[in-house]
């Protein structure tokens, strides 16, 4: 629910678990170690033989449970270069899940040492604007282009320039 932050919480002290079990809602929640990292997509369409054949990036500037929680904007920009780890991370989890004919958004957190740590995998286009985004880079229409893969094997994407965008939530 909300971009998947709704109702996450960071629990930082014993008092904030207790304060958690006495005002927690009455539905199932996941406990999980807090990681401090800039988020990181991988996205992008792989054909029917599995080979990637587009590939995109963004890099958030906020995490999504403090946009999410706190109300605030959201800021993401389009990387020009992915960098080679997060390439050869992503074409992992392709592989691993035999990714074919259709989009993928996998999201890592970037660390303050440089390496990255999986958060999320998703066998769907990037949410929100991203695709908007990935539209205005290209100059084209991505869900096209998705069209054309399946039709006839093919795809005229290009790599995208670096945009920066801000996208509000009001």
């Amino acid at each position: 629910m909300g971009v998947g932050a709704t109702k996450t919480y960071k629990l930082e002290n014993d008092q904030d678990l207790v304060e958690f079990f006495l005002h927690k809602y009455e539905i199932d929640y996941i406990f999980e170690e807090f990681i401090q990292g800039q988020i990181v997509t991988f996205d992008g369409l792989a054909d029917s033989q599995g080979q990637i054949v587009f590939t995109n990036s963004f890099a958030y500037y906020t995490g999504v449970m403090d946009t999410v929680n706190k109300d605030l904007d959201m800021y993401l920009y389009s990387l020009r270069e992915i960098p080679e780890d997060l390439k050869e991370m992503g074409a992992k989890v392709l592989k691993y899940f035999d990714v074919k004919e259709r989009f993928f958004h996998i999201e890592f957190f970037r660390l303050d040492d440089g390496s990255l740590v999986a958060l999320e995998v998703n066998f769907r286009p990037p949410g929100g604007y991203s695709l908007d985004i990935i539209n205005y880079g290209q100059d084209g229409d991505v869900y096209l282009e998705y069209a054309k893969l399946l039709t006839n094997g093919e795809s005229s994407l290009k790599k995208p320039s670096t945009l920066l965008f801000h996208l509000c939530r009001h």
